[in-house]
């Protein structure tokens, strides 16, 4: 591209010249395509419960924690319309908790058929799904999947509680102790308690077991009422940030016409190479996991995958994009780093990002394209040790956000900044960015909308810190809601 036909706001430099065979390019390009295919070849048309390592356990603490969390606003009146209208009501969330749970059973059925789960894993979700059609009132659908189980003491149990024509038991503790057994626990295994206890009119008991389980639920709710309201302060300080900017009260004279310091071709080069060598590395991971006879001592690439993963990456721009090991074109050279502006231009960005998203996932779920509940979960965050759990949060908040900030706005915006003004470079690599996440539509537009949202960050600011900063943030928000509520 000459310099007069280059984008407006651009500055070209001495672009280092394509060491790189067009031919060799074209190979990896071929490839890239072939390994993304694998990639979404696996996920289409797929149950995403069936990316869980334990789907099972995973989906009673997601049903025992949203239920409990529903139980704790019965009877109140303060704020009860918002978080319903928000979380749902009970029996909203009852039907969702069935279709997780069937979701589950449905997975552990196939993993049976290949040898990969025990029936009695399926018998406790089977159990699952009698109970919560149970407190549907659904008895009679109940009643036959507690029958279907194919456990006389378990089907004796559960008749003894929610049969209609049970007589009242001498004792509860017998029938609870069998559902105990069975792997019931919190909310699942104290409504059946509940009913036994009315039914034998121990009332101070049951008004006991209530109050423990409100207290509980409580705690949850108030969790996830302080992360609503951090994120609804955010938005708010974000939204008078961006009215800021765009009234230019919020001036940064420093900033220079956005720089590229590479040809387009190079860049191109890099990209598919880069990304190339960030998914063959999984693909081998993924494949060596189900290969090996052990393969606990593949944790730590799988802990530590997207710094390994994108090593090549990292290798490649300093080899080819930065030779000098300039970052000022990435705006995270130290004159750069010392801008006032990029702070409040990195807040702006997370409040739009987030008003956005929050939009997306409502207007998505009321035209009934709700995403899926296992969809983007991450297990370790609810059953890993502390150790796992700080390695991943790490991964959550540093590596992921420093190196897809580097590859999606670094990278392949500043590329295509060759050929588009920055409203469609921006698209179009928010376009990119969502695609290679594999998710559904819901997950697709959310994705979408971020790395659009930080992509018009980087051209404002000049610099990836914005972007890297609100991504750290939403990614934040993410581990947070699943830590503080489920694990």
């Amino acid at each position: 591209m000459e310099a007069s036909q280059q984008r407006p706001g651009t500055q070209r430099a001495r672009a280092p010249n394509n060491p790189f065979l067009p031919q060799l390019t074209w190979i990896y390009a071929i490839a890239w395509v072939l390994v993304m295919s694998h990639g979404w070849g696996a996920r289409i048309g797929s149950n995403p419960t069936s990316w869980l390592y334990d789907p099972a356990s995973t989906a009673q603490r997601i049903v025992n924690r949203d239920l409990e969390r529903s139980e704790a606003l019965e009877g109140t009146s303060l704020g009860a319309g918002i978080r319903h209208a928000l979380q749902g009501t009970r029996d909203e969330i009852l039907q969702s908790s069935l279709a997780i749970q069937h979701d589950a059973a449905e997975i552990l059925t196939q993993r049976i058929a290949i040898g990969e789960e025990t029936r009695s894993q399926l018998a406790r979700t089977q159990l699952r799904i009698a109970i919560l059609l149970a407190e549907s009132q659904r008895i009679e659908e109940a009643l036959a999947q507690a029958s279907a189980i194919g456990n006389p003491e378990i089907e004796q149990a559960f008749r003894a509680i929610y049969a209609s024509d049970a007589s009242a038991p001498q004792t509860g503790v017998q029938p609870l102790e069998r559902l105990a057994q069975a792997g019931l626990e919190d909310w699942l295994l104290e409504r059946g308690a509940i009913r036994l206890l009315v039914r034998r009119g121990q009332n101070e008991t049951t008004r006991s077991i209530e109050q423990q389980a409100k207290t509980r639920g409580t705690r949850w709710q108030q969790r996830s009422d302080a992360l609503m309201l951090a994120n609804a302060l955010l938005v708010a300080a974000g939204a008078l940030l961006v009215v800021a900017i765009l009234t230019g009260r919020l001036r940064d004279p420093n900033t220079k016409p956005l720089h590229v310091p590479w040809s387009a071709s190079l860049g191109i080069a890099v990209l598919v190479r880069a990304d190339f060598w960030n998914r063959f590395y999984f693909v081998v991971l993924a494949n060596a996991g189900e290969t090996l006879d052990d393969p606990s001592w593949l944790t730590p690439f799988y802990t530590w995958g997207t710094l390994f993963a994108s090593l090549p990456m990292l290798w490649l721009v300093f080899r080819y994009l930065l030779p000098n090991r300039n970052l000022s074109p990435l705006g995270l050279d130290a004159a750069s780093l010392c801008r006032k502006s990029l702070l409040p231009i990195a807040a702006a960005a997370l409040a739009i990002d987030l008003l956005g998203t929050t939009a997306l996932a409502w207007g998505a779920w009321g035209l009934g394209f709700e995403g899926h509940w296992a969809e983007g979960l991450d297990e370790t965050l609810i059953w890993g040790s502390g150790r796992e759990l700080v390695e991943t949060s790490i991964d959550y908040l540093i590596w992921t956000p420093l190196f897809e900030e580097l590859m999606f706005r670094g990278l392949v915006y500043l590329t295509l900044r060759h050929w588009l003004s920055s409203g469609r470079a921006a698209f179009a690599s928010a376009a990119f960015f969502s695609a290679i996440h594999f998710y559904s539509l819901p997950g697709l537009l959310v994705t979408f909308w971020s790395g659009f949202v930080w992509a018009f960050a980087f051209e404002r600011a000049r610099s990836l810190l914005p972007c890297i900063a609100a991504h750290a943030a939403y990614n934040l928000f993410f581990v947070l809601g699943i830590v503080l509520v489920y694990r």
